[in-house]
Formats: C-alpha cells, sequence, structure tokens
C-alpha cells in the first residue's frame, strides 16, 4: 500500500541549522509510520556540514531535501528587518519550485512540534489561498495593522505556520507580487504583512494550537488584545499543537520562560546540543566586552567597519550575528594579513572607489579616532559619512 506524501517546506541560513535540527526532530516523534514525509529546506549559504547532519535525521519514511534558492530571490533586494531574516522570505517562493503539489505546510524553525503534521495537512482549504492561525496582537501593532496596513485586526493571522493552497498561489501570482511589495517597501513583519494583504479573505482559519506564539502567551510584550476571534487563545499555552517562539526572545537565549523547556526537552536528544549551548556561551563573552555603537547609524545602513583590531574584532562578529547594519568592507592599514572574513577587507586608499553609507571607527580611544577621521579627510572622504560612538558605553 502506497503511503500519502505530506510535503513539508522550511528555510534556514547556515547559522540557523542547529534549531532547524531541533524542530524537525521534534517533527519526527509526531509523525506517524502510516505516512511518508518529505521535508524541503530552501537556503542559500548552508554549509556541507550542516546540511549533512540535518540529513543524519532521515528515517525510513522520512526524506530530506535542500533547495538553494538563490536564482530566485537574487533579483529582489529584501532587507532584514528586526530579528526578521530574508530567509523568512523564502515561503513566498513555494509556488514556483514545488510545482508537482497543489498543497504543502511551512513552517518556521524556531518551532517545537507535538502533533503529527499529517493531521495539519487534511484541513480542506476548498477555494481559500491559505489555512492560518490568527496572529497576537498587541495595541501599537493593532494600531499598524489598522493604520498602515489598511486591515482590521479580526483577521490579521501569523505565517510561521501555514497551509498553502499552491493551485491558488500560481494563479494569484502571490509569490511575484509578495516579493515585488518586499522590495519596494519595508513592512514591520515583512512577508507576514504581505502575505495578510494579498490573501485578504482568502484565508481558512484554524485550531489556534496548531500555531502557539509563546510570547502572546508568557507576557513578554504587555498584555494583547484578546477579541472575539481570539476568545480563550490564552488557553492554548495548556494544549500547543505547535508551540512558535516567536519575536527575538528564543528559548535558547531565555530557557528560564515559561515553554523554553519544550524547546531543551527535545534539543538535548539531539546532535545540535552541544552546538546551541556553545553558540549562546560565545554569544554572551561577545557582548560582555564592547557593543557597536548602534545608535550612530541607522539598521540596515551598508557601511566600512574601518580597524579590525580588538575593537574592531568583536564589532565584526556582533554585526555578523545581528546583522543590524550591513557590513560592505572592513578597512585597516593590514589588509593583506587580515584574512578568513565573509567580506572585502580594503586599504584606507580604497575607500574613495567604495560604495557605503557610513565608515564607522573602531576604536575604543576617542582621540585615536580623531586622528583616522583627519587621515580619512584628507584622502576626501565626506565628513557626514565618518560615525564614531565609544564602545565601552553600554547601548542597549
Amino acid at each position: 500500500m502506497t503511503k500519502k506524501v505530506i510535503p513539508i517546506v522550511m528555510a534556514s541560513n547556515d547559522k540557523y541549522v542547529p534549531y532547524l535540527g531541533v524542530a524537525i526532530s521534534s517533527m519526527i516523534e509526531c509523525f506517524s509510520s502510516e505516512k511518508k514525509y518529505e521535508l524541503f529546506i530552501l537556503e542559500t549559504d548552508m554549509s556541507a556540514t550542516h546540511k549533512k547532519r540535518i540529513k543524519k535525521l532521515e528515517i525510513e519514511n522520512v526524506k530530506i531535501d535542500f533547495y538553494d534558492v538563490s536564482k530566485w530571490i537574487e533579483r529582489f533586494d529584501i532587507p532584514t528587518v528586526n530579528h526578521l531574516t530574508p530567509e523568512a522570505t523564502y515561503r513566498l517562493l513555494v509556488d514556483k519550485i514545488f510545482k508537482e503539489y497543489t498543497k504543502i505546510i511551512y513552517i518556521d524553525c524556531d518551532v517545537v512540534v507535538r502533533r503529527d503534521l499529517g493531521e495539519l495537512y487534511e484541513i480542506e482549504l476548498g477555494s481559500n489561498m491559505l489555512g492560518a492561525v490568527r496572529g497576537r496582537v498587541f495595541p501599537a501593532s493593532a494600531k499598524y495593522i489598522n493604520d498602515e496596513l489598511k486591515l482590521p485586526i479580526d483577521i490579521y493571522f501569523n505565517s510561521g505556520v501555514l497551509l498553502i493552497n499552491l493551485k491558488r498561489f500560481r494563479e494569484e501570482n502571490i509569490g511575484d507580487k509578495g516579493l515585488k511589495m518586499l522590495s519596494e517597501k519595508t513592512y514591520s513583519t515583512q512577508d507576514q504583512d504581505v502575505l495578510n494583504i494579498l490573501c485578504k479573505n482568502h484565508v481558512k482559519y484554524i485550531d489556534g494550537r496548531w500555531n502557539v506564539e509563546w510570547e502572546h502567551l508568557t507576557g513578554l510584550s504587555g498584555q494583547p488584545i484578546i477579541d472575539e476571534s481570539r476568545k480563550g487563545s490564552l488557553d492554548l499555552v495548556n494544549d500547543p499543537y505547535i508551540v512558535h517562539y516567536t519575536t527575538g526572545i528564543k528559548p535558547w537565549t531565555h530557557p528560564e520562560i515559561e515553554l523554553a523547556e519544550l524547546f531543551w526537552k527535545i534539543a538535548r536528544k539531539t546532535i545540535f546540543y552541544e552546538e546551541i549551548l556553545f553558540n549562546n556561551l560565545e554569544k554572551k563573552y561577545l557582548f560582555s566586552m564592547y557593543i557597536f555603537p548602534w545608535r550612530v547609524v541607522n539598521p540596515n545602513a551598508r557601511i566600512v567597519l574601518y580597524g579590525y583590531g580588538n575593537v574592531g574584532r568583536i564589532l565584526y562578529e556582533q554585526l555578523m550575528r545581528t546583522k543590524y547594519v550591513r557590513v560592505m568592507a572592513v578597512c585597516d592599514k593590514r589588509a593583506e594579513s587580515i584574512l578568513g572574513l565573509n567580506v572585502p577587507v580594503i586599504l584606507p586608499s580604497a575607500l574613495v572607489d567604495s560604495s557605503f553609507d557610513y565608515i564607522v571607527i573602531a576604536v575604543e580611544q576617542e582621540q585615536v579616532a580623531n586622528n583616522i577621521k583627519r587621515e580619512l579627510l584628507d584622502i576626501g572622504i565626506d565628513a557626514n559619512v565618518i560615525r564614531w560612538g565609544n564602545p565601552l558605553i553600554n547601548y542597549t
């Protein structure tokens, strides 16, 4: 007897792989032996080592494949917004990539699954484009949804768990429309806002237990709005089918918060456990000495980091992790001896031909920074683009 196939799509960058591994491991614990599950991971930069470790999670009825989506995404300039990276927008590509399917499940990586996703897949969508759970709404986000998106809050959904009608997605060209919108304007929650706009009145709202947003239920952002459409939603924490660790606050950085224990219970059983511990111990150390002077530049600005000494090395690693700004290059008089970075390393003389919004001087002492600024002025750099902030000041 042929087993029914359940197609599931996720997206991840290389740094998020350990959490992807935990999410997949939690799914597999709930899968039925009577079904076959095909997991597709959308990515652009995942290392061969991490892919190999994810593939080790395969079992008899679970197959895992990777899709490099570079050729689809490269023509769109999708910025990082808050904790949301461009990978979050890859779900807008599903109608192009998975032409053999009429329906798929899309699920974020920051989740723990506690119910067989085959049950989610069985939900009938009819002519609706999506099956989704109504999203958490706080007063500030309610104002944004009403005023900026021009949507009533009672229809706003969270896009972290979606049942997608691919036939309808293709008919309405949702993917291309959404990516075009994101490349033309910055939205608060990126593709989630865009999907809410494009799929308005074509959404089947499913049982809220399929997407229990932990911040909503643990009260980290104050008191959420509980309207008629969300009545009883606070009770979902008692029996979540999927726990979704929304916002930048995650269980691997805040293990003390309610529902974090569900993540760690799975994580301890995976091959990613030690990597998760190490990454977060390293991160704590990384922010203990210096802090990038975020007040001197706007988020998503294109910067050149000037100086790769003690301060520069730490600020560079912080920016690679947080993606607060886009590091176009590192500039240092010892450029030839600096190897292994993910961005070009240039000499000061090359700055006049470089493209950037700001040069951020990465030194501790203001007098040293002033000397560097004079040198930059002497080679023709505009004073308005040169920035320095005391990295010893606690900007948080």
